[in-house]
């Protein structure tokens, strides 16, 4: 058995963002392999060594050359150095399994693909502030407008058309950064099929459901806590006709899903945890390797869950032709910058360049 030293996810989430966060951060329980599963390596001392750093055989091969020199003549320290060599020559060096997490926080971009697997209808961005024990997640809604461009002007459009001869997911970032001056360090998307695997792999999610829903005439869910399945799941975090205030209640919804899904996680135990993320790793479309997901989870993992905060994209509602969409409320957008995503004192809302329909 081999201790894994390294504590250094999540989240969070897509349409199946909000099971996929709970997935990267349970990973974090897991510091012992029981096992070698697929084709991941063991974690072992050797393993985690830094690239490039000394081993523990090289520095006594050292200390025992230049104990040698001192005691012996010029002939015997000849002889130090070769055994050094060959000793040293022997060091097999391997890159971390857990690629260490470098820099004081780490924006994540969370997307749910919708049926199509075109229109991003989730969309969040997790800040993970490693130095100071928290992660903040911010939503923002589907119907944002976010230029001419598209066809609705939605964001969701993004992903599928892209203007700019850029790929979809690139331009997405870009917009992200540019109007909503959001930092995008990786991505991660997640279909809906996806997300149902990822919920049943858990064994489902426990929720309270606060009053009766009905997806469709014979896909009910109904009120008090039970335990959702990967498909009642998705009726429950793709509903919205029911909400007066439309996609932002369900927003609300899909974060009240990602806490219990987060409590599910951490119950389920360390070796279930470490099983379903290494199952359905293929489920979800990233540029983070699974050593730095399990990085990142480790670091969360190790935070309160108080720690982690949600919140959503401050809008109006507003007309675009015949489309509705939501305009950004640029001045409580800058608030929320400030103190909960690193925009620093001296931001203002003129800062912004978010985009207005009229």
């Amino acid at each position: 058995m081999n201790r894994v030293r390294s504590r250094i996810l999540v989240l969070v989430l897509s349409l199946a963002a909000v099971v996929l966060a709970a997935t990267w951060i349970a990973i974090g329980q897991y510091r012992e392999i029981h096992y070698v599963p697929l084709d991941v390596q063991p974690i072992t001392d050797e393993a985690m060594e830094p690239e490039g750093a000394e081993s523990t055989e090289t520095i006594k091969s050292t200390e025992n050359a230049e104990s040698t020199q001192s005691t012996q003549g010029s002939q015997s320290t000849q002889s130090a150095v070769r055994n050094q060599s060959s000793q040293s020559s022997k060091i097999v060096k391997r890159k971390p399994i857990l690629e260490p997490v470098t820099g004081n926080t780490t924006n994540i971009l969370v997307c749910g693909l919708d049926g199509s697997k075109k229109l991003t209808d989730v969309i969040m961005l997790a800040r993970f502030d490693v130095e100071g024990g928290k992660v903040n997640v911010i939503s923002i809604p589907r119907d944002t407008f976010v230029g001419q461009g598209y066809q609705s002007g939605k964001i969701n459009e993004v992903y599928a058309h892209p203007t700019n001869q850029k790929d979809g997911i690139a331009e997405l970032k870009d917009i992200i950064e540019s109007q909503f001056c959001l930092r995008v360090d990786s991505y991660a998307m997640v279909t809906l099929e996806g997300f149902r695997k990822i919920v049943d792999s858990l064994g489902g999610v426990e929720v309270n459901i606060p009053y009766q829903i009905d997806y469709t005439t014979d896909r009910v869910i109904y009120e008090g806590k039970q335990t959702l399945t990967g498909e009642k799941a998705e009726w429950l975090i793709r509903y919205r006709q029911g909400y007066k205030n439309g996609d932002l209640g369900r927003i609300s919804t899909q974060q009240v899903f990602m806490q219990s899904a987060l409590s599910t996680a951490r119950k389920a135990g360390k070796l279930k945890c470490l099983q379903l993320v290494l199952e359905n790793y293929r489920e979800i479309k990233t540029d983070l390797s699974l050593g730095r997901l399990t990085s990142l989870a480790s670091a969360a993992f190790s935070m309160d869950q108080n720690s982690i905060k949600m919140f959503t994209l401050p809008v109006y509602t507003a007309a675009n032709g015949k489309y509705s969409v939501a305009e950004v409320n640029r001045k409580a957008f800058a608030t929320i910058l400030k103190d909960h995503f690193g925009a620093g004192e001296t931001f203002t809302a003129d800062m912004l360049d978010t985009r207005y329909a009229s």
